[in-house]
């Protein structure tokens, strides 16, 4: 069937290419959709456009000046349900629409600032200029908020999307530099690519624009892919290589396409990785090269490790684990820690993990005014043997050892019976501690690792 000028062809295909049945939408006049969905009532939605009323188009005519917004709602069969105009005086089509909890949210262009339109930016009627007109409507096609997004010159939607919070993402093409449009690239006269998202009653929360001084758009509802509410890649065109566009393969004006993806980082960040997992105490003499490791990081894409003082050793980095090969110069306190990153930038640096790193041999001699203590093992286990040379007598438990943690504080005091003294370490924990002796009233010191 044709009706006139230009009509709606609907038409239902099997697998294979055979059509089941085909339906014309329209009148004598020039008729259009642009977008359909499938309803969460089973049925298809068209929104497109339509010049007169007349025939099956039984809504009011309200474009004197042009077209008015068209929704259609038809049955799996074909058949009209119903049918929506909306609009104003002067140019209206509808690009997109989404279904949201309790009715839908369209699309359109807009040209008009009366009857069903209010906000406009631009000259009513003047066709150079447009704005991105988004309505919604409740389950009867009754208006529920509508507003007009823009400025003075030139906007058209292409895509719109609803979001968890209830609001809608909408994208399409700018030619303005004020109004609701911030940053544009573009100089006068061309285009970026424009993001703008709404909340659930129709509410600027932000917009935001893609391209060059040179003309970037894009068209159809299907050069968008949403990956999530905060994450889209884009498909369309460009002409130069500036601004947001790092690619110019043909040169000015030819176009190139031009795919892009977009983030709120905000939401994207990586998580800080746990705190490492490493030795507390090592000697570098026996354990020249240890290992640190820790879990996965959500939203990581990889890791950056960092030792300190970066003259104690050399890391080796392998993502969750890295190798430090110790600097056999260095001695003492070594803080390691790891942080994540992805495009969206670094995450803090994890918690430190502290090594205290030595110099060790199985048997130490402390020597003080001809004074030698032999201590082993060192590192220890389950105990450390003190041994006093046979010069020294053991003046009756006047002779004492002191054991102090790194923190300063006493965990042990031995009193020397004889030449030999034996200090149980199985209850004690894992680290490095300090001991003074006292000697016949001479003083001494020296360290002592336990390592299990």
């Amino acid at each position: 069937t044709y009706y006139g000028s230009n009509d709606i062809w609907l038409c239902k295909i099997d697998t294979l290419g055979k059509i089941e049945w085909e339906n014309t939408l329209g009148n004598y006049g020039l008729d259009n959709a642009l977008n359909m969905i499938l309803t969460s009532d089973t049925t298809i939605m068209t929104v497109g456009g339509h010049y007169e009323s007349g025939g099956m188009i039984t809504c009011l005519d309200l474009g004197t000046y042009g077209p008015d917004v068209w929704i259609v709602e038809i049955d799996l069969q074909g058949n009209i349900l119903r049918h929506f105009c909306y609009g104003g005086s002067h140019s209206d089509l509808g690009f997109d629409i989404v279904e949201v909890k309790d009715g839908y949210v369209f699309a359109a262009l807009t040209n008009s600032n009366d009857q069903d339109v209010s906000g406009f930016h631009g000259i009513p009627g003047d066709e150079s200029t447009s704005d991105i007109w988004v309505c919604k409507i409740d389950f009867h096609g009754n208006i529920l908020w509508q507003r007009c997004l823009g400025g003075s010159k030139s906007e058209c939607p292409v895509y719109i999307i609803n979001t968890t919070d209830n609001g809608c993402i909408v994208f399409g093409n700018t030619y303005s530099h004020d109004g609701d449009v911030t940053f544009n690239h573009s100089l006068s006269g061309r285009s970026d690519i424009w993001m703008i998202k709404i909340d659930s009653t129709g509410n600027l929360e932000w917009e935001h624009c893609f391209g060059s001084i040179a003309t970037e758009r894009f068209w159809g509802v299907h050069a968008v892919l949403k990956k999530s509410d905060d994450n889209f890649i884009i498909l369309g065109r460009s002409q130069y290589a500036d601004g947001d566009v790092e690619c110019d393969l043909y040169g000015w004006p030819d176009e190139d396409a031009w795919a892009f993806e977009i983030k709120d980082c905000s939401q994207y960040m990586p998580q800080t990785p746990n705190q490492p997992n490493g030795p507390d105490t090592l000697c570098y003499t026996t354990d020249s090269t240890s290992m640190y490791a820790i879990n996965t990081a959500t939203g990581a894409w990889g890791y950056e490790w960092k030792i300190e003082p970066e003259n104690a050793g050399t890391l080796l980095q392998d993502s969750l684990s890295t190798y430090v090969t110790w600097n056999q110069q260095y001695e003492g306190e070594v803080a390691v820690s790891v942080r994540s990153y992805n495009d969206c930038g670094n995450s803090d640096w994890s918690v430190e993990k502290t090594t205290w790193v030595y110099n060790c041999v199985g048997i130490e001699e402390f020597q003080n005014k001809n004074i030698i203590i032999t201590i082993y093992p060192n590192p220890a286990d389950d105990y450390v043997v003190f041994k006093l040379p046979p010069s020294i007598p053991p003046n009756g438990g006047k002779n004492i050892i002191l054991i102090n943690d790194v923190f300063g504080q006493v965990v042990a005091t031995l009193s020397i019976e004889n030449q030999k003294l034996v200090w149980d370490t199985r209850d004690v924990k894992p680290g490095v501690y300090f001991f003074r002796y006292e000697m016949n009233g001479v003083w001494g010191s020296g360290k002592i690792v336990i390592s299990k």
